[in-house]
């Protein structure tokens, strides 16, 4: 049978002290045995994502410039806040625009664009409500807001003006995303109160094995 004690102290190490034989330190008996830490993690939905793709008669317009393509993004993420429920503003929504490649059929997508969106749920504010609101979008609804954004993009980069929306398909249901929210430090068979201890005591420690 094997024991381990942990002795830690500053004064052992600068004055040169020795351990007991029963390594201890001012205490007899085997050291406690560490606790894991009681998990309080919790899946909490923080997003909603989807994405689909999007006609237009002008992608270049779009993809080929950056400050066009991020008035467009911009413009999007506004007309998917409206549409996404009360609680959601356009400062909660990100989108990405790609042009949609084919590979030998490139030629094809030309005009298509990728239109990936996340929607940071504000807390409070149910997720899945945000995904079953989205997901009554058909491909119709979608056009018609890709329209919308367009025109409002064109007021900021005039370029986009001449652009239109012709059609949206390859629709990917939104969904919500969860992480792990946890409160304690995952050490495996340690508690985290002892962790943080060791992660201290490493330059002052002792280590005494006792075989009996």
């Amino acid at each position: 049978l094997v024991h381990t004690h942990v002795c830690v102290s500053n004064h052992m190490h600068h004055h040169g002290m020795n351990a007991s034989k029963h390594g201890d330190c001012g205490q007899h008996g085997d050291a406690g045995a560490a606790t894991p830490a009681a998990s309080t993690s919790t899946p909490v939905p923080t997003q909603v994502r989807g994405l689909f793709t999007l006609s237009v008669s002008d992608a270049d317009a779009v993809i080929g410039n950056a400050a066009n393509k991020r008035a467009l993004e911009n413009a999007m993420a506004a007309q998917i806040a409206k549409s996404a429920g009360d609680d959601i503003k356009a400062e909660h929504v990100v989108v990405s625009l790609s042009r949609q490649s084919m590979g030998a059929q490139r030629r094809l997508a030309e005009g298509k664009l990728v239109v990936s969106y996340t929607i940071n749920v504000p807390a409070g504010t149910s997720a899945s409500d945000v995904v079953t609101i989205v997901n009554q979008k058909d491909s119709a609804a979608w056009k018609n807001l890709s329209t919308v954004a367009l025109i409002n993009a064109g007021k900021v980069a005039p370029a986009l003006k001449a652009v239109t929306a012709t059609g949206v398909d390859n629709i990917q249901k939104a969904a919500a995303v969860t992480k792990l929210a946890t409160n304690e430090n995952p050490v495996s068979g340690v508690s985290s109160a002892f962790a943080h201890i060791m992660s201290k005591a490493v330059p002052f420690a002792v280590l005494i094995f006792r075989v009996m």
